[in-house]
């Protein structure tokens, strides 16, 4: 049965072009037949993609594996509605809570962008399990293709939360590897679930503000969750077009009977002789 090509094929520990996907004619797998395969079908459901029993073929892919004694360096990663309620939580002997600071410089036209461009994404290399002592993670060399080729901690989740007031133009975009979800109003925004090479997507708060429930000049949240899974290379650039929010001045005003720090008298109009002169100072009346 000939298959039908698709985009990318997860080979020797990354996603190649389907065409790329090659071994050779004297490979130990051809002819001794040492290979270990598994087929896990997807069904289009009513709530998205879903595959049928998919923790129970992992766990036999991986079984077989061993069988074989192949070593393979990747788990199960997550299968599991348990195994995910221990993400974005602090569960004792399972994570560690980080706190850190996102910073997006500004690029000029209302854009605000954070790249960790070649150095790659990595922050909790000094504060995750990693750090501890006894370390109780093991680090991985990211790809010098895609990273700088050093050891770093590849097992995080990341959270960032940010208050904005919509006021109509502010767009979103994302590139980068593995999880993420994008909530705005505590409504599913931008969805680049799964794991995938470095991936990017945009949102035009505007096309969504009805499903988000958004209103002109309302105040809501955006929570960004987002986790990497890869151990060759980690990459996260957000950029935030039109969201700062526009900045106010308080002035006095003189005459509406209310003494500011700036007045030396406020008698509730603006006309001199009366002891408060029309711009709020004191008047000195010799009769």
């Amino acid at each position: 049965m000939a298959f039908p090509g698709t985009g990318l094929i997860w080979m020797n520990g990354k996603f190649v072009e389907w065409n790329q996907a090659q071994i050779h004619v004297a490979s130990h797998v051809i002819h001794y037949g040492s290979g270990v395969f598994e087929g896990a079908r997807c069904y289009d459901t009513k709530t998205g993609s879903a595959c049928f029993r998919l923790d129970a073929h992992i766990r036999r892919l991986i079984d077989s594996a061993k069988i074989y004694r192949m070593e393979c360096p990747y788990d199960q990663q997550l299968t599991t509605a348990a195994n995910f309620d221990q993400w974005y939580r602090n569960v004792p002997e399972v994570n560690l809570a980080v706190a850190g600071t996102l910073l997006l410089p500004a690029r000029g036209g209302g854009s605000y962008v954070f790249d960790s461009a070649k150095n790659g994404f990595y922050p909790v290399d000094a504060g995750g399990w990693t750090a501890a002592n006894p370390a109780r993670e093991t680090t991985m060399t990211a790809d010098a293709t895609v990273n700088d080729g050093r050891e770093h901690d590849f097992g995080f989740t990341s959270e960032v939360r940010y208050f904005f007031q919509y006021r109509g133009g502010e767009t979103l975009a994302f590139s980068g590897d593995d999880d993420l979800w994008i909530f705005i109003n505590r409504r599913l925004a931008l969805d680049l679930g799964g794991l995938h090479p470095r991936t990017e997507k945009s949102l035009s708060v505007d096309d969504g503000a009805a499903a988000l429930g958004l209103v002109p000049g309302g105040l809501y949240e955006i929570a960004l969750f987002h986790a990497e899974r890869h151990s060759a290379g980690s990459n996260f650039k957000l950029t935030l077009t039109g969201f700062v929010p526009t900045t106010s001045s308080c002035q006095s005003a003189c005459g509406d009977g209310v003494r500011a720090a700036n007045e030396q008298c406020d008698d509730g109009n603006n006309k001199d002789g009366d002891g408060c002169s029309h711009d709020c100072h004191i008047e000195i009346i010799i009769d």
